[in-house]
């Protein structure tokens, strides 16, 4: 059952307790944290994977946080991803525009050629999602089809012109249900911090005109 190590270009460290399963093809500099698994098939190349994630599919340039998962095929790469994230199967990203020309993030240029998606903690995409170049995208959002603009904290993305508020109850079940996944509590503090991402992000929510309300395709 084969799995290919490739260190030309850099060091790969695998911590204890990590699965690597079959057909993978690692690439480095590469660095892999305690209990993550690497599923079949899987291209990881360039990146850092956080402890106890679920990693397939192909995956290039990225930092990845503890405890996110990206299990199934689909590429991401350039870009960086928060921790309790999980992306769908077939969830993609783009990290060069069509035009070959330097990306903006949230407006600004950035002189580089090459920038993925900025995903932070705790945002679950659906199946087949597809993610434009350099998008940002905000605490405990949800994804769903295709993100051509920056998506809010707290929001479900259903298209540009469709944003519906994820209540914060709802996004603390959500986190303790994932934290149950893995055999972990949900303490007083990590409540708290889900709290206080919400406060803070009101006004990114009203700015890009998220509605309250049920959630409608």
């Amino acid at each position: 059952q084969p799995v290919v190590f490739n260190t030309e270009k850099g060091i790969i460290v695998i911590e204890k307790d990590v699965h690597i399963k079959p057909f993978s093809y690692l690439l480095g500099p590469l660095r892999i944290r305690e209990g993550a698994i690497i599923a079949p098939h899987a291209y990881i190349g360039e990146s850092f994977i956080g402890k106890q994630c679920k990693i397939g599919g192909e995956v290039f340039g990225m930092v990845i946080e503890d405890y996110s998962n990206k299990t199934h095929h689909g590429c991401i790469a350039d870009g960086y991803m928060g921790s309790w994230v999980n992306l769908g199967g077939g969830t993609s990203s783009s990290s060069l525009k069509n035009t070959y020309g330097n990306v903006k993030v949230a407006g600004k240029e950035t002189g580089e050629n090459f920038i993925g998606p900025i995903i932070a903690d705790h945002v679950k995409t659906a199946i087949n999602t597809s993610i434009y170049t350099a998008k940002v995208i905000g605490v405990s959002a949800h994804i769903y089809g295709t993100v051509t603009d920056d998506v809010p904290s707290f929001t479900n993305y259903i298209s540009k012109d469709t944003l519906i508020l994820l209540p914060l109850e709802v996004a603390t079940k959500v986190m303790e249900r994932m934290r149950e996944r893995r055999s972990l509590s949900t303490t007083d503090e990590d409540k708290a911090m889900l709290s206080y991402a919400y406060t803070e992000t009101e006004d990114e929510r009203k700015k890009h005109g998220v509605k309250e309300g049920p959630l409608s395709f």
